[in-house]
């Protein structure tokens, strides 16, 4: 459900200006690694609010292409998020940990 993934007030605030800064320079980054086309569709979805269908006519190409392209641009940024979060999220031994 929707609401389900939706923030709570307090998690919100709990975010701090540096915690969002490095999560904006991740998706940005996460962007980048897209190819054209994906990265053409995904802008048309989210930003906006076009439907598969209506890209189509933009873009020249089936809605069926449009929906596989978003599918996989969607799929693509996602994957690289979670290795990025995994990434940043995992704590660098000390040199006296090292094996």
């Amino acid at each position: 459900r929707a609401t389900d993934r939706m923030l709570r007030p307090a998690e919100i605030a709990a975010a701090s200006a540096e915690s969002i800064a490095v999560a904006d320079l991740e998706l940005q980054r996460a962007l980048t690694e897209l190819a054209p086309a994906e990265l053409e569709v995904l802008t048309l979805t989210v930003w906006d609010g076009l439907t598969p269908k209506q890209i189509s006519v933009v873009t020249n190409s089936s809605a069926n292409a449009v929906s596989i392209r978003l599918y996989r641009a969607r799929k693509k940024l996602a994957g690289s998020l979670a290795e990025r979060t995994a990434a940043v999220a995992t704590p660098l031994k000390q040199p006296s940990e090292r094996e």
